[in-house]
């Protein structure tokens, strides 16, 4: 009632413990306030009120010589002044049956914006006993509660926190959206579907004409691959889906109460913020002690006290995030229809939806995966593709194992092993051998035998290559020199095997067999000849392109022609000795100049073939120290050059003689040449005149080089009273 209904309100009578009911005092009351009505009418806030009540003075007192409609008014007032209060007391105490804490009353009465006295009085007048204990929760008790459900970061939260942002500049908020922005598209769906539908969305955005949009696509497509590859990797993200989601639940709550509320939650308020915890963390117990954790912490004011509603207490959280009441003993959620509890398949022990796993250990996720899988065999089954049902079914017995469609299945899968398993496996042993062309006439009997059959990849897979190796015949066709040509045929070989009209091309330009072709495309890498141990050494780093063996073929006039070469010492290794030594030994060293060749050998259907040879050259002979000096002649503008052999020669090699500006050459390819002395026969000394650069620069410095074709054992030596400087 309003203060122009209930006269106790309106003339501010006592109802605290008893009301006022004495007719004199009742009377006197009415006295005073009608004078205080009338000399207030003006006022500005509430004259009318205060007119109205005036002209309802009869009625005040005729209602209020009425006991019926005094008591009624009496309890009307009681009501609206404690009436929450006494509810709050009441709940706390459990209708007095139990005392209250001098916290819980403290907490009451600022819930209530009441004294503390007020609310002990009250709860005194309702026999409601008062405990002196004190039970005090740390803060820091609190805030580990707090810390559990807000800051506590699942793995890989900070992998995935840094790519929202790129995945939300898509338009899309997770990655299921990403992939499949209608929900119903994803139901049963495995972690394998969905990376095969993130890698066939990379591949969509991947080359062709670049664009920031595309890229986009293709760098959040490769980050959802990655957040499928396994059921371990989607686990990770649904996790951090799952606090993110909690995160800003929270973060909401906080701000509703402090904004909206003013920090202070009533008994029913308290009750919905549990009930949408409830709905990120399920349990209603760990979702009151994270909403009290919430108002200890940030100082706001709740109730807490046990409501009598059944609802309430008969709450249930499906995995949807929707609390269901069940009351009603409903057994399917009201918004997704799925079932609010699962019996466990492998101890029969019933559980919430939102449990992962079962007491015993199982998880109630490979139901729906399993289901998923079964259905997935089932359809290649439908098509004959037997390796991807025994995959499937493979995996879906490793996850649950008593699935009720599993012997079915089996049963299906080996019924038609029996009738075209050795045909299916024969196609596969054919693709693998990369004879596809005979694979190709396998499928096509079979799918003309089993019209049900159906493999797309394996088909597709045969006619691309078949195109490619086709392809590449007719550039061999199209080109006019021999090497082109065995190098296109060399390169259809490798993409098929058994391409009619390969052989026969490859035939008319070489002896070689097609498996043979590539044997002239590969040759031993960083070949280096040196003495070691007193004997001619090489070291080589072998290309792995299923060489069986190396063969080295030396003489000291001249390089070998072939691994045959009749004149040339032939020596074969191991790549076993090679791998074991790390070097190969060729003979004792003498003081001799080898020339070397080295050669991969490779057996093909039977015959040996070589690579082509790598060469090098080790020169051990006693060397003829050629001094030179450089001096200008008086009076010219020239430079004598003079060249002396340290003992008796008749021939002298071509040497170079280069300069440079600023330092001394170190090689001759480095500097600028200047003139060449040709290889010729002296009996002496050898004294030239070279004209300088031109133009010349202060600081030039002069060198000559003994040409790298020259043969013999020479080495060039400055004299001592000489300088490359020319100033």
């Amino acid at each position: 009632m309003s203060v122009l209904e209930n006269w106790y309100e309106a003339l501010e009578l006592d109802i605290d413990p008893v009301p006022v009911s004495d007719q004199v005092v009742i009377g006197q009351r009415i006295d005073e306030k009608v004078k205080f009505w009338r000399d207030h009418t003006n006022d500005p806030k509430n004259g009318s009120l205060y007119d109205t009540l005036r002209e309802k003075e009869k009625q005040i007192r005729a209602e209020m010589a009425d006991p019926v409609i005094r008591s009624k008014m009496a309890e009307s007032a009681r009501e609206a002044k404690y009436g929450a209060l006494d509810k709050t007391l009441n709940q706390t105490s459990l209708k007095g049956t139990k005392p209250i804490t001098r916290d819980q009353l403290k907490r009451i009465a600022k819930m209530r914006g009441l004294t503390e006295a007020v609310v002990e009085k009250r709860a005194k007048d309702l026999g409601i006993e008062i405990s002196e204990e004190v039970k005090t929760v740390s803060l820091e008790h609190y805030k580990e509660i707090f810390d559990e459900q807000y800051n506590s970061k699942p793995p890989k939260y900070n992998v995935f926190q840094g790519n929202q942002a790129q995945l939300e500049s898509t338009g899309f908020d997770d990655y299921y959206n990403f992939l499949y922005p209608n929900e119903n598209d994803r139901i049963g769906l495995v972690a394998s579907d969905y990376y095969k539908a993130a890698e066939a969305r990379r591949a969509q955005n991947s080359g062709g004409r670049i664009t920031a949009e595309r890229t986009l696509n293709r760098d959040v497509a490769a980050a959802a691959r990655k957040a499928f590859e396994n059921e371990d990797a989607k686990k990770d993200y649904d996790n951090y889906l799952a606090y993110s989601h909690k995160r800003t639940e929270i973060d909401e709550i906080i701000k509703e109460i402090a904004d909206l509320y003013g920090g202070k939650c009533s008994n029913s308020l308290t009750s919905d913020y549990i009930i949408r915890l409830m709905s990120i963390i399920v349990d209603k117990d760990r979702a009151t002690e994270l909403f009290t954790a919430i108002c200890e912490l940030k100082g706001y004011s709740y109730d807490l006290s046990e409501d009598d509603s059944p609802a309430f207490k008969n709450l249930v959280t499906c995995r949807c995030g929707k609390v269901n009441d069940t009351t009603d003993d409903r057994k399917v959620c009201e918004r997704c229809g799925q079932e609010l509890w699962h019996t466990c398949p492998a101890c029969g022990k019933e559980s919430l939806s939102t449990a992962y796993y079962c007491s015993c250990g199982f998880d109630f996720s490979n139901i729906v995966r399993v289901d998923r899988l079964c259905d997935l065999a089932n359809k290649a089954l439908e098509c004959f593709d037997l390796e991807e049902a025994k995959r499937l079914l493979s995996e879906a017995q490793g996850l649950y194992s008593r699935h009720k469609d599993l012997p079915a299945l089996h049963n299906r899968l080996k019924t038609l092993e029996d009738k075209i398993g050795s045909k299916v496996t024969e196609i596969d042993r054919q693709v693998s051998a990369k004879n596809y062309n005979q694979a190709k006439t396998l499928f096509e009997a079979l799918v003309q035998s089993y019209g049900q059959y159906h493999n797309s990849i394996l088909q597709d897979r045969i006619n691309d290559q078949l195109k490619l190796a086709a392809n590449k015949l007719n550039d061999a066709k199209a080109k006019t020199d021999e090497a082109d040509i065995l190098q296109a045929c060399r390169e259809a070989y490798e993409i098929c095997r058994d391409l009619p009209g390969l052989k026969e091309l490859a035939a008319k330009y070489t002896e070689l067999p097609l498996d043979a072709l590539s044997v002239n495309n590969v040759a031993a890498q960083n070949v280096s000849v040196s003495v070691v141990n007193s004997k001619v050494s090489l070291k080589l780093v072998l290309p792995d392109e299923g060489e069986t063996g190396i063969t080295v073929a030396f003489r000291y006039d001249k390089y070998p022609v072939s691994a045959v070469d009749a004149e040339a010492q032939v020596k074969d290794f191991s790549i076993g000795e090679l791998e074991r030594e790390g070097l190969l030994g060729l003979e004792r060293a003498q003081k001799k100049t080898y020339f070397i060749a080295v050669y991969l050998k490779f057996s093909v259907s039977g015959s040996a073939y070589y690579s082509p040879g790598i060469f090098c050259q080790l020169n051990l002979e006693e060397k003829v120290t050629l001094t030179y000096s450089l001096s200008k002649k008086l009076f010219s503008k020239k430079l004598s050059f003079t060249i002396t052999p340290d003992k008796q020669i008749n021939h002298l090699p071509q040497i170079d003689i280069v300069y440079n500006v600023g330092n001394v050459p170190v090689y001759a390819a480095s500097a600028k040449h200047l003139i060449t002395i040709p290889s010729q026969n002296i009996s002496g000394n050898l004294i030239c005149e070279i004209d300088p650069p031109s133009p010349f620069v202060r600081n030039t410095y002069i060198k000559p080089f003994i040409n790298e074709n020259s043969t013999g054992s020479f080495q060039l030596k400055l004299a001592s009273n000489s300088s490359n400087k020319v100033s």
